[in-house]
């Protein structure tokens, strides 16, 4: 073996390793997130309790004073009722009678009564440096051997668990980045698509014969369930409420995972379904492609949740075609239809299907990626295009315009597929080819 082999070895071996141990520290980090978590609602519970028993006994503190005044009311009454009575009748009032008046005329006095004053919470304002305090911090482990990275001309690369922080300046826009890794997960497939459920929970399926199952993973590491399909899946989509939407690879049939239950939403022949997005309208569009020596039929289409074609997306203003081969395809912010075109660009067009824009703009531009498997876009109208072939992710705006690349080899990112953003920004990625998936904290 030659030196540069065993040194290619010896980096594996240190990846592998610092993944281990990145993967025995996230551990750590959640076994301490839970304990926290329950110190806290111990003395939530706490509190609340003290609440409850200060509110129970002044209120019967209160309750048995009005109890009182009421009766002395009532007596009170009863007495001038009796007193009217009497002297209606002109009988005399006895010394009796007039002893009881005395008694009832004693009122309570407002300077025995104790004043009562409810609680009120005070809260922490210093609570996010406490919770840093107590939760923990990174420091390197100096009793572990550290790993070596070669720099030259080819660079190898460790894997970082901490923060990496990045700000460009593009089209006169700061724009600030924030990635760090969460944590990465075996699917046990080959994951070509992801849809995220939530921070916490993403979908995923395979493509190519690789895999014919769904998965549902978390970012603990875990797979929480697998679901056996007939055929392999090409994409993915999920909607609010949690139902799975996804296209046959190489096939015509779209189908909804919802309840333990199958059901063919929609049988597409002659096109072949391609990838799917549920928009914010709740609507379903659809890359199908024409498997024919022409490519001009090819097209998005808007379905209802049930199948039902509401617009078909085809032919620009000049009755030319607008795709080649939609094979991608997510929704962005302002209702803008983003579909990435044979793998080799992306083409935005609005809502009525008029062109927007084409990212790269040309063919000679310094950002053309190398087949684009992962499209998502962000709450703020970002739109994340994967790179499969030069190992990153592209970040450009709502009009096109090149930002940065959010990832690349840097953060561990090889040959990325499928993309998919959570509600609170994590970024879930499917990479080394499908064989793993990776969790990135996102924000912009």
């Amino acid at each position: 073996m030659s030196q540069m082999e065993e040194l290619l070895t010896s980096i594996q071996n240190d990846i592998r390793d610092y993944n281990d141990t990145s993967v025995q520290t996230i551990k750590e980090v959640n076994d301490q997130r839970i304990q926290v978590k329950s110190m806290v609602d111990k003395l939530a519970d706490c509190l609340i309790s003290d609440i409850h028993k200060r509110n129970d006994a002044d209120t019967n503190t209160m309750s048995r004073q009005a109890v009182e005044i009421e009766m002395t009311i009532a007596e009170r009454n009863e007495f001038k009722r009796s007193c009217d009575v009497k002297l209606k009748s002109d009988i005399d009032m006895t010394v009796k009678d007039f002893i009881s008046e005395a008694r009832l005329k004693k009122k309570p006095q407002v300077s025995s009564l104790r004043q009562l004053h409810p609680p009120v919470f005070v809260r922490n304002k210093d609570i996010e440096e406490d919770l840093k305090n107590i939760l923990g911090k990174l420091e390197d482990n100096e009793k572990k051997n550290g790993v070596l990275c070669m720099q030259s001309e080819r660079k190898y690369y460790s894997v970082n668990i901490q923060m990496h922080d990045y700000k460009l300046k593009t089209t006169g826009i700061a724009v600030n980045i924030n990635t760090g890794i969460v944590s990465y997960i075996n699917p046990g497939i080959g994951s070509f698509s992801i849809s995220a459920v939530n921070d916490k929970e993403a979908w995923c399926g395979g493509k190519y014969g690789f895999g014919r199952d769904l998965i549902l993973l978390q970012t603990t590491g875990k797979v929480k369930k697998k679901v056996k399909l007939d055929t392999p899946l090409y994409d993915i989509t999920v909607t609010p409420s949690g139902d799975v939407f996804f296209s046959e690879d190489e096939g015509h049939t779209i189908k909804m995972y919802s309840s333990e239950k199958f059901t063919v939403i929609a049988n597409t022949t002659p096109y072949k379904t391609q990838g799917l997005f549920i928009t914010i309208d709740q609507d379903l569009l659809v890359c199908l492609y024409f498997d024919g020596r022409k490519n001009d039929n090819s097209k998005v289409v808007r379905m209802s949740l049930n199948g039902q074609i509401i617009q078909t997306l085809q032919y620009n203003k000049e009755n030319k075609p607008l795709f080649n081969n939609p094979q991608l395809v997510t929704e962005n912010i302002n209702g803008d239809i983003c579909v990435v075109d044979t793998s080799k660009t992306v083409v935005a067009i609005n809502k009525d299907g008029e062109f927007r824009f084409k990212y790269p703009e040309s063919n000679t531009s310094s950002h053309i990626f190398r087949n684009c498997y992962g499209i998502a876009c962000d709450k703020l109208g970002y739109i994340l295009i994967s790179d499969f072939g030069n190992n990153r992710i592209h970040q450009i705006d709502s009009d096109g315009k090149f930002v940065q690349f959010i990832l690349t080899v840097q953060h561990c990112l090889v040959r990325p597929w499928g993309l998919s953003i959570g509600d609170d920004g994590q970024l879930w990625v499917c990479n080394k080819g499908g064989s793993e998936v990776r969790v990135f904290i996102f924000r912009s």
